[in-house]
């Protein structure tokens, strides 16, 4: 059982944790759907926390980093959630939840740092001025509604999409609109594009050379069973991803990513897969089945 944290902690514990990083370290914070790792029953009312610090630790010159990974998992409700001024490396799914980006008291605005997705019901930014930083990366933010104050948009880098009924100044610049279910395929495919996007996006890059993912903790992945499971598989023998004996970690390999299913790194994070990538799950969870 996950202890239980209130909504309103999660920023607060996730600042603190990245305060206490160094250059070399990296820290993302996760928010989403809970499921039973038994029967995959989803509550709609809660929510999964999970915060991944990983550390590299050089012990010889000469030799690759040890990377130690850190994850902290809680379970919490879908009420508001409370993000600092300095939002980094943030993936929230919380479809019945309201997100706060309160810039300090001292604080000239709020800072938004790829990689970002917020998917939410209300989106609140408490910050006259919003930095945009990123390089090849995107900040996406979604929801029903939005109440922020937010005049001017200080856009560095990186792609941004916002998406909510209503948009105006400053954000009409950046507006996208919702991609279309109409011609979306049934349940089972739609889980499968759901977990080959989670695939996809826990090689995330923090600006930095690849990074692997345990292959320990990658194998045990609850996304890794039902329909997940051929479409990791199908992803291995396409050489999406590929498996380092030595070093025991799973590597993204983007150019086979995109050669393959016509996707990249970032259509997975703004959630636009096309055909290709709706032929590659289907296929693979058709040939796991003998369909």
């Amino acid at each position: 059982m996950r202890p239980e944290i209130k909504a309103e902690h999660v920023g607060i514990i996730y600042s603190s944790l990245r305060a206490s990083l160094s250059p070399r370290d990296v820290a993302y914070l996760k928010i989403g759907a809970v499921e039973d790792p038994q029967d995959e029953i989803m509550d709609e009312l809660s929510s999964d926390v999970q915060i991944t610090v990983q550390r590299k630790i050089q012990r010889k010159v000469g030799i690759p980093p040890q990377v130690l990974t850190r994850v902290l998992t809680f379970r919490t409700n879908q009420e508001t959630i409370h993000l600092g001024a300095h939002v980094e490396d943030v993936e929230i799914e919380a479809p019945h939840a309201k997100v706060v980006i309160d810039r300090t008291i001292d604080a000239s605005g709020a800072t938004l740092v790829a990689d970002i997705a917020i998917r939410c019901e209300e989106l609140d930014i408490r910050a006259e001025t919003v930095n945009i930083y990123g390089d090849e990366t995107v900040v996406l933010l979604q929801a029903s509604e939005y109440s922020g104050a937010t005049m001017r948009v200080n856009h560095q880098g990186g792609e941004l999409m916002c998406i909510w009924e209503g948009r105006h100044h400053p954000w009409t610049s950046y507006a996208s609109e919702p991609v279309s279910n109409d011609d979306s395929d049934d349940g089972e495919i739609e889980e499968a594009l759901r977990r080959f996007r989670h695939f996809v996006l826990e090689f995330r890059r923090h600006g930095r050379p690849r990074l692997g993912k345990s292959a320990d903790k990658f194998d045990q992945d609850r996304m890794s069973k039902g329909t997940g499971k051929p479409v990791k598989e199908a992803m291995v023998k396409h050489g999406i991803i590929t498996r380092d004996a030595k070093s025991n970690q799973y590597f993204l390999d983007p150019d086979r990513l995109a050669d393959v299913t016509g996707v990249s790194y970032l259509d997975c994070k703004a959630r636009r897969e096309g055909p290709k990538a709706r032929k590659f799950v289907r296929e693979a969870i058709g040939g796991a089945t003998g369909g």
